[in-house]
């Protein structure tokens, strides 16, 4: 997503090489200024992109299982993950004092955690089930959730962004379904192509994603760079862990 307010922009990268998966989300937080977040085997660590060069990596958590995803909140940034005790993790990139872990009882699993920046919240969503899955929604710091208005048979893929005061929760399904939020008035299920929000619900996105596409141009120089991180990072870490 692209936060104009905070001037913070956000894109995701996957490697699959032989020797590892690498997950990384990049910061722009100025013309030749990025932060890099990114994942090797159990770590997650961050660095400075500047200027066509990068700092020593430093390590943000080392027990990273799977599903990091990140926000620009509040002029910070957080960021997620399902920890290797089945946790998940949300942590201030800059405090480490400002964490939290949510863990579901009774045999529940939780999958998938999207966090997201939205007017003065920062929420994370999450399926959690154990036959039957559902879709909730935390408040970060504010201990309270919401849950979407509909029980799967299977667990969803799914996508939320903060668009025009609402969270709006797409649901990779066929069809899709479409939810929205606000405090005002709950859950709202947009059912069809034929509901006049739709429209100008799509052409946010589609200039949205176009933002995105902007940033993903950057591709290849950005997979290069990871790879040199991933080499370095990985170096560092088995010396720090021996």
């Amino acid at each position: 997503d692209v936060y104009k307010r905070q001037n913070l922009r956000i894109a995701t990268i996957y490697l699959d090489e032989n020797i590892m998966r690498v997950s990384m989300q990049i910061f722009s937080i100025g013309q030749t200024k990025n932060i890099a977040l990114y994942t090797v085997k159990n770590g997650i660590f961050q660095c400075l992109l500047e200027g066509g060069q990068t700092s020593r990596p430093v390590l943000a958590a080392n027990d990273y299982q799977n599903s990091l995803t990140a926000t620009a909140h509040h002029f910070a940034i957080y960021f997620s993950y399902m920890s290797t005790e089945n946790q998940l993790s949300i942590h201030n990139l800059s405090d480490r004092n400002d964490t939290y872990r949510i863990v579901e009882m009774e045999g529940r699993t939780i999958y998938h955690p999207f966090l997201l920046s939205w007017n003065d919240h920062l929420l994370v969503f999450y399926v959690v089930g154990n036959g039957t899955y559902e879709i909730v929604g935390f408040f970060v710091g504010e201990n309270r959730h919401t849950r979407l208005p509909f029980i799967f048979p299977y667990i969803p893929s799914f996508t939320c962004h903060n668009l025009s005061g609402h969270v709006l929760v797409c649901i990779h399904t066929q069809p899709g379904m479409v939810y929205r939020f606000s405090e005002e008035a709950g859950w709202e299920k947009l059912q069809t192509d034929s509901d006049t929000k739709i429209p100008e619900l799509t052409e946010q996105l589609r200039q949205k994603d176009q933002l995105i596409q902007s940033i993903q141009t950057q591709y290849e120089e950005l997979r290069n760079t990871a790879l040199q991180y991933r080499d370095e990072a990985k170096k560092w870490y088995e010396k720090a862990t021996r």
